[in-house]
């Protein structure tokens, strides 16, 4: 499933990057994983929203449930029972989902605005050799590769930002789960 909705991402943004188009609509987080982040937040400080925010920002693009796990410890204390800790864990990933797809939607942006200048570029040197060339800003005319060599090193960090928000969707997925399987035992028994 993993391979599957990587794959689906890299297909939906190079579809996307190929037709011009900024990414529209994020891929969709894991079945239920905003109703329960509506549900922890629904009591929550502005002072715990807030940090909530923070650290989904400094995690994401890298986040894991382990890391996000370590944070809540550190900043809350250890006298925090596992329910609460997993709940502002799942909270804390959820931000960096989000900070993950700002930063894949900024990277399509810059290679969207590279393919933009590239095509520029060919419509320029299709006029012949008396065609004035582009420079690129803050380098000096006659200085630079026209096609610009950066392209391939962008489209690294896009696999690089795809690769790392499909592991914190697997991660919220895996959550849910567990919190899904943990209120199933409880309600067996119960019964």
């Amino acid at each position: 499933m993993r391979t599957a909705r990587t794959l689906g991402l890299i297909l939906g943004l190079t579809a996307t990057l190929a037709a011009g188009a900024a990414l529209a609509d994020p891929p969709p987080f894991p079945p239920g994983a905003q109703a329960r982040e509506t549900a922890l937040l629904a009591h929550a400080s502005p002072q715990l929203r807030q940090w909530v925010r923070d650290e989904g920002r400094r995690e994401g693009g890298g986040g894991t449930q382990a890391s996000a796990t370590q944070a809540v410890r550190e900043h809350f204390g250890p006298s925090m029972g596992s329910a609460d800790v997993d709940g502002l864990a799942f909270l804390v990933l959820m931000e960096a989902c989000r900070q993950s797809q700002q930063d894949l939607e900024q990277l399509a942006a810059e290679i969207k605005a590279d393919n933009a200048a590239k095509q520029h570029l060919r419509q320029t040197l299709q006029q012949g050799p008396s065609a004035r060339l582009p420079c690129r800003p803050g380098q000096p005319c006659g200085k630079t590769d026209p096609m610009g060599d950066d392209a391939l090193p962008k489209q690294m960090r896009l696999q690089r930002a795809l690769d790392h928000y499909d592991a914190e969707m697997q991660t919220l997925s895996n959550m849910l789960k567990k919190a899904s399987d943990t209120n199933a035992g409880v309600s067996q028994n119960l019964k």
